[in-house]
Formats: structure tokens, C-alpha cells, sequence
């Protein structure tokens, strides 16, 4: 729906590829290559850097016929650079997301990668603790991340709960019993302001794509979601997106910067 609005350069893309489905038998690596090629030329598509498409792997790519090693991933992904900067387009901006930021920065290392980052921020707790610890777990990763030498496009995290993975069971994964209250949209938007702000400190040594990620619009039945929702009462509450919204408006009048690094990551399935 939103690659087909008319609307849709009111805020860009990017891709959020998953390392199992890269390698998987939906699609062959030249047809994936095609896709993403095309989906980079569209106008839409967040671009960092310049004319960089921004693109994040979640996850290693799992070994395969077609990719028996780390080697032949780093290859698969030049091809994914020539087939970019042949179409006109900057070399990609590629962005490895795991959960050990020395592991990540080897990763992005082998593959031939640009940054590394997260996709969520998960809580150690089993009983439950504040979102302001989750946040601050949060900021450790960034951290972690800068400490490795790497570049680094920090985590925004807007909660962790997954029981409902326990109480309705899905086919993908048994969930778990650790979760985190949800944030108050105050929180949230602070926890924005903070990486925002961190981001801006280390535009020289870790930050230069200007970029954060959020997680996530909608990954609701994982604690994590922008989207609005409904009120016991039945009526919308989109508090979050207000509160983000007027942080965000404040940081662009008080700290303007060139460009527009406010993109939805959307995630290739097969």
C-alpha cells in the first residue's frame, strides 16, 4: 500500500533485510538484486550521504549453496554496489543489525559493510522493569557500537513485550515471559532527543549517515510500535506519534541540518 500511494515522498523508505530470507528459495540473488535496485531509484527511497540508498541487514545470511561463506555473501553484496552505482545511484549505505556489537562489527567487516546497529532492544528482565532501563540498554548498544571503531546508526526503542507470543501462539517462535512497561509518550520522545542528540556529538567519528532507526512502527505484538492504537474506549490514541512529532519538530528548528533522514524501514519476506 505505501509503495503504491500517491503520497508516499511525505516520508521515505529503506529496506530492512532479513540475513534468512536474503538467502532463502522465494527468490534467486539476481532477481533480489533487480527489486532493490528499483525500489533505490524510486524517489521515495531514503537516500544518506548524498545519493547513498540506505539499506539494513538483520541478521547474518545463513549458509547456503549460493552462500557457503562469509566470502561469498561480501561478493553478493559488490554485486549489489556495481548493479547500484551502474543504475546512476550512489555505492548503498549498508547497515549489519545484530546484538553483539564486537560480533557486528566482524560481521560488517566480512561482508564488506558500512555500519553497524540494531533492529530492537530486547529486555534482560523476567518480571518486568521500567522502559527508562530498556532506554538506557539502548544507549549501552550505541556505545558498544562507537567503542568497536565502527560507524553506527543507533537503536530507538519504543518497548519490549512479547507475551502475547505466549498467550497466542504463532508458528515462528514460542515468545517469552520477559517484558518491560510501555513507555509514557514523554519517555519516548526523550529517548528519541537523546539518540538525536548523541547522533549529532559523533557525526565526525561514528554517526556521518546522520541516521537513527526506530523500532518500529508496528511490531505491536513485540511491545514496539508508532502506530497508532485504540483507547479502551474505542477512540484512536496516536499520543506517540505527537510526542515524537514535537520533539522532532523542536530538533529541526533548533538544530537544522541538511537533508532528511526520516524513512519507515520495510522488511523483505518472501
Amino acid at each position: 500500500l505505501y509503495l503504491s500511494s500517491p503520497i508516499k515522498k511525505r516520508i521515505n523508505f529503506a529496506l530492512n533485510l532479513q540475513g534468512g530470507w536474503v538467502a532463502g528459495t522465494a527468490e534467486d540473488w539476481d532477481a533480489q538484486l533487480t527489486r532493490y535496485v528499483r525500489y533505490f531509484k524510486d524517489p521515495a527511497y531514503q537516500k544518506v550521504l548524498g545519493n547513498r540508498p540506505l539499506v539494513f541487514l538483520f541478521n547474518r545470511i545463513p549458509r547456503t549453496p549460493k552462500f557457503p561463506d562469509a566470502a561469498a555473501v561480501a561478493a553478493a553484496i559488490q554485486q549489489l554496489r556495481a548493479a547500484t552505482t551502474n543504475a546512476g545511484l550512489g555505492n548503498p549505505y549498508i547497515v549489519f543489525q545484530g546484538w553483539n556489537a564486537k560480533n557486528d562489527f566482524n560481521t560488517m567487516q566480512e561482508y564488506g559493510l558500512d555500519a553497524i546497529g540494531a533492529y530492537a532492544v530486547f529486555t534482560d528482565a523476567t518480571l518486568g522493569t521500567s522502559y527508562m532501563a530498556l532506554a538506557a540498554k539502548g544507549r549501552r548498544m550505541w556505545e558498544a557500537g562507537q567503542t568497536t571503531g565502527a560507524n553506527v546508526v543507533p537503536i530507538v526503542t519504543t518497548g519490549w513485550d512479547d507475551r502475547t507470543r505466549v498467550e497466542t501462539k504463532t508458528p515462528w517462535t514460542t515468545g517469552s515471559t520477559n517484558y518491560t512497561l510501555p513507555p509514557t509518550p514523554a519517555e519516548l520522545a526523550n529517548h528519541l532527543a537523546d539518540a538525536l542528540n548523541w547522533t549529532r556529538n559523533h557525526r565526525t567519528n561514528a554517526t556521518p549517515a546522520n541516521t537513527v532507526l526506530i523500532y518500529a512502527w508496528n511490531e505491536n505484538d513485540e511491545g514496539g510500535w508508532l502506530v497508532p492504537t485504540l483507547n479502551p474506549d474505542g477512540s484512536t490514541n496516536a499520543d506517540r506519534l505527537t510526542a515524537i512529532a514535537a520533539k522532532l519538530k523542536h530538533e529541526t528548528e533548533t538544530n537544522p541540518a541538511p537533508g532528511k533522514n526520516l524513512a519507515p524501514s520495510i522488511q523483505q519476506e518472501p
